[in-house]
Protein backbone atom coordinates (compact mmCIF):
# COMPACT_ATOMS: atom_id res chain seq x y z
CA UNK A 1 0.00 0.00 0.00
CA UNK A 2 2.97 2.25 1.06
CA UNK A 3 4.46 1.51 -2.42
CA UNK A 4 1.01 2.65 -4.31
CA UNK A 5 0.13 6.20 -2.10
CA UNK A 6 4.09 6.93 -3.34
CA UNK A 7 3.30 6.33 -6.64
CA UNK A 8 0.30 8.71 -6.36
CA UNK A 9 2.12 11.52 -4.91
CA UNK A 10 4.61 11.71 -7.03
CA UNK A 11 2.12 11.46 -9.97
CA UNK A 12 0.37 14.52 -8.34
CA UNK A 13 3.74 16.49 -7.52
CA UNK A 14 4.39 16.24 -11.66
CA UNK A 15 1.00 17.13 -12.23
CA UNK A 16 1.14 20.33 -10.13
CA UNK A 17 4.69 21.42 -11.84
CA UNK A 18 3.33 21.00 -14.79
CA UNK A 19 0.29 23.67 -14.29
CA UNK A 20 2.69 25.90 -12.75
CA UNK A 21 5.07 25.95 -15.89
CA UNK A 22 1.81 26.74 -17.92
CA UNK A 23 0.52 29.17 -16.07
CA UNK A 24 4.19 31.05 -16.14
CA UNK A 25 3.84 30.58 -19.64
CA UNK A 26 0.79 32.62 -20.09
CA UNK A 27 2.26 34.95 -18.16
CA UNK A 28 5.37 35.59 -19.99
CA UNK A 29 3.58 36.29 -23.23
CA UNK A 30 1.01 38.16 -21.79
CA UNK A 31 3.48 40.86 -20.80
CA UNK A 32 4.86 40.57 -24.27
CA UNK A 33 1.52 41.10 -26.40
CA UNK A 34 0.69 44.82 -26.80
CA UNK A 35 -1.79 46.78 -25.12
CA UNK A 36 -5.15 48.60 -26.78
CA UNK A 37 -3.82 51.76 -24.85
CA UNK A 38 -0.49 52.15 -26.57
CA UNK A 39 -1.52 51.13 -30.29
CA UNK A 40 -2.42 54.28 -32.48
CA UNK A 41 -5.62 55.75 -33.16
CA UNK A 42 -6.13 54.63 -37.15
CA UNK A 43 -9.64 56.71 -37.32
CA UNK A 44 -7.53 59.86 -36.14
CA UNK A 45 -7.06 62.51 -38.73
CA UNK A 46 -3.60 63.05 -37.62
CA UNK A 47 -2.90 58.94 -38.02
CA UNK A 48 -5.21 58.72 -41.20
CA UNK A 49 -2.78 58.24 -44.56
CA UNK A 50 -2.21 61.54 -46.42
CA UNK A 51 -3.88 61.47 -49.97
CA UNK A 52 -1.29 62.50 -52.80
CA UNK A 53 -2.12 64.19 -55.90
CA UNK A 54 -0.57 64.33 -59.06
CA UNK A 55 -0.84 68.24 -59.73
CA UNK A 56 -1.26 71.05 -58.41
CA UNK A 57 -4.38 73.59 -58.45
CA UNK A 58 -7.95 73.84 -56.10
CA UNK A 59 -10.21 71.25 -56.12
CA UNK A 60 -11.44 69.46 -58.87
CA UNK A 61 -8.14 70.81 -60.76
CA UNK A 62 -5.37 68.22 -59.59
CA UNK A 63 -4.51 65.96 -63.01
CA UNK A 64 -6.52 67.91 -65.15
CA UNK A 65 -5.40 67.76 -68.89
CA UNK A 66 -3.82 70.22 -70.48
CA UNK A 67 -6.72 69.79 -72.94
CA UNK A 68 -9.03 71.68 -70.71
CA UNK A 69 -8.15 75.52 -72.28
CA UNK A 70 -9.01 78.35 -70.77
CA UNK A 71 -8.18 81.99 -71.98
CA UNK A 72 -5.90 82.68 -68.36
CA UNK A 73 -3.33 79.56 -69.08
CA UNK A 74 -0.15 80.24 -69.34
CA UNK A 75 0.43 79.24 -73.07
CA UNK A 76 4.12 78.70 -73.23
CA UNK A 77 3.70 75.52 -71.40
CA UNK A 78 2.83 73.78 -74.78
CA UNK A 79 3.87 76.51 -77.18
CA UNK A 80 7.21 77.56 -76.59
CA UNK A 81 8.10 77.91 -80.38
CA UNK A 82 5.20 80.78 -80.43
CA UNK A 83 7.00 82.33 -77.29
CA UNK A 84 10.32 82.53 -78.37
CA UNK A 85 9.25 84.24 -81.33
CA UNK A 86 8.09 87.16 -79.54
CA UNK A 87 12.17 87.45 -78.92
CA UNK A 88 13.02 87.24 -81.87
CA UNK A 89 13.23 90.06 -84.54
CA UNK A 90 12.67 87.97 -87.65
CA UNK A 91 9.16 87.27 -86.75
CA UNK A 92 6.23 89.52 -87.02
CA UNK A 93 4.84 88.24 -83.27
CA UNK A 94 8.03 90.56 -81.76
CA UNK A 95 6.45 93.40 -82.93
CA UNK A 96 3.40 92.43 -80.75
CA UNK A 97 5.00 91.34 -77.62
CA UNK A 98 3.38 93.52 -75.93
CA UNK A 99 0.17 92.00 -76.58
CA UNK A 100 -1.25 88.62 -75.12
CA UNK A 101 -1.72 85.71 -76.94
CA UNK A 102 -5.91 85.79 -76.85
CA UNK A 103 -5.75 90.10 -77.61
CA UNK A 104 -4.97 88.24 -81.47
CA UNK A 105 -6.20 84.83 -80.74
CA UNK A 106 -9.46 86.14 -79.22
CA UNK A 107 -12.41 83.70 -80.49
CA UNK A 108 -12.59 81.94 -77.34
CA UNK A 109 -15.26 79.51 -78.01
CA UNK A 110 -13.53 78.24 -81.20
CA UNK A 111 -10.03 77.71 -79.22
CA UNK A 112 -12.07 75.91 -76.73
CA UNK A 113 -13.14 73.94 -79.46
CA UNK A 114 -9.71 73.30 -80.80
CA UNK A 115 -7.87 72.10 -77.72
CA UNK A 116 -10.62 69.84 -76.65
CA UNK A 117 -9.64 67.93 -79.95
CA UNK A 118 -6.33 67.38 -78.42
CA UNK A 119 -7.86 64.66 -76.67
CA UNK A 120 -7.85 62.61 -79.99
CA UNK A 121 -4.32 62.54 -79.73
CA UNK A 122 -2.04 59.83 -79.35
CA UNK A 123 -0.43 58.77 -75.56
CA UNK A 124 2.59 61.29 -75.66
CA UNK A 125 1.94 63.40 -79.03
CA UNK A 126 -0.82 65.89 -79.21
CA UNK A 127 -1.88 66.78 -82.58
CA UNK A 128 -1.15 70.16 -84.15
CA UNK A 129 -4.74 71.73 -85.21
CA UNK A 130 -4.15 74.98 -86.56
CA UNK A 131 -6.75 78.15 -85.74
CA UNK A 132 -6.02 81.49 -87.75
CA UNK A 133 -5.99 84.63 -86.64
CA UNK A 134 -8.77 86.11 -89.40
CA UNK A 135 -8.15 89.85 -90.73
CA UNK A 136 -10.83 91.48 -88.91
CA UNK A 137 -8.47 90.82 -86.20
CA UNK A 138 -5.82 92.37 -87.34
CA UNK A 139 -7.28 95.80 -89.23
CA UNK A 140 -8.59 96.13 -85.42
CA UNK A 141 -5.43 97.20 -84.31
CA UNK A 142 -3.82 98.22 -88.17
CA UNK A 143 -5.13 100.03 -91.01
CA UNK A 144 -7.20 99.63 -93.71
CA UNK A 145 -5.34 97.71 -97.02
CA UNK A 146 -6.39 100.72 -98.33
CA UNK A 147 -4.17 103.04 -96.42
CA UNK A 148 -1.22 100.62 -95.85
CA UNK A 149 -1.37 100.48 -99.72
CA UNK A 150 -0.47 103.95 -99.94
CA UNK A 151 2.38 103.51 -96.96
CA UNK A 152 4.28 100.81 -98.63
CA UNK A 153 3.83 102.79 -102.14
CA UNK A 154 7.79 102.96 -102.36
CA UNK A 155 8.26 99.40 -100.66
CA UNK A 156 10.44 96.96 -102.95
CA UNK A 157 10.21 93.74 -100.84
CA UNK A 158 8.28 92.23 -103.60
CA UNK A 159 10.73 92.88 -106.74
CA UNK A 160 11.00 90.27 -109.76
CA UNK A 161 14.12 88.83 -111.93
CA UNK A 162 13.50 91.12 -114.51
CA UNK A 163 13.19 93.97 -111.95
CA UNK A 164 9.65 94.70 -111.64
CA UNK A 165 8.62 96.31 -108.63
CA UNK A 166 4.95 95.12 -106.96
CA UNK A 167 3.34 97.36 -103.95
CA UNK A 168 2.69 94.35 -101.50
CA UNK A 169 -0.84 96.05 -100.47
CA UNK A 170 -1.69 96.62 -103.95
CA UNK A 171 -1.79 93.10 -105.97
CA UNK A 172 -3.55 93.99 -109.10
CA UNK A 173 -6.88 92.40 -109.78
CA UNK A 174 -7.70 89.68 -112.40
CA UNK A 175 -7.83 86.77 -113.41
CA UNK A 176 -4.68 85.05 -112.27
CA UNK A 177 -5.43 87.11 -108.59
CA UNK A 178 -8.70 85.41 -108.04
CA UNK A 179 -7.74 84.64 -104.34
CA UNK A 180 -6.36 88.39 -102.57
CA UNK A 181 -3.87 87.35 -100.36
CA UNK A 182 -4.46 87.87 -96.49
CA UNK A 183 -2.35 89.54 -93.90
CA UNK A 184 -1.08 85.70 -92.43
CA UNK A 185 -0.37 84.91 -96.02
CA UNK A 186 2.56 86.83 -96.50
CA UNK A 187 3.58 87.84 -92.75
CA UNK A 188 4.25 84.84 -90.74
CA UNK A 189 3.51 85.99 -87.16
CA UNK A 190 5.80 83.10 -84.81
CA UNK A 191 8.16 81.91 -87.72
CA UNK A 192 10.67 84.04 -90.05
CA UNK A 193 8.89 84.97 -93.36
CA UNK A 194 9.62 86.13 -96.95
CA UNK A 195 6.17 87.92 -98.59
CA UNK A 196 7.88 86.87 -101.71
CA UNK A 197 7.44 83.32 -101.30
CA UNK A 198 3.32 83.84 -101.30
CA UNK A 199 3.91 85.13 -104.87
CA UNK A 200 6.38 82.53 -105.37
CA UNK A 201 4.20 79.73 -105.53
CA UNK A 202 2.43 81.40 -108.71
CA UNK A 203 5.16 82.87 -109.47
CA UNK A 204 7.57 80.14 -109.11
CA UNK A 205 10.18 81.83 -112.17
CA UNK A 206 10.14 84.96 -110.17
CA UNK A 207 8.62 86.89 -113.13
CA UNK A 208 5.43 88.94 -111.53
CA UNK A 209 4.09 89.09 -115.46
CA UNK A 210 1.19 86.97 -116.36
CA UNK A 211 1.54 84.04 -118.88
CA UNK A 212 4.94 83.48 -118.91
CA UNK A 213 4.79 79.97 -117.52
CA UNK A 214 1.40 78.89 -118.73
CA UNK A 215 0.03 79.26 -122.29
Amino acid sequence: MSKAISRKKAALTIQVALALTVVAGFSVLGGCAPQAANLPDSGSEENAPQATGTGSGSEGEVGTSLAEWNPDMDCSVCHDTEQASLSDSTCTASNHANLSCTDCHSEVEGLATVHQETKKSKPGKINRLDYPVSEETCFGCHESKEALAERTADCTVLTDSKGTVVNPHAIPENEGHKKQAECADCHGMHTASDPSQYCLGCHHQNVYECYTCHD
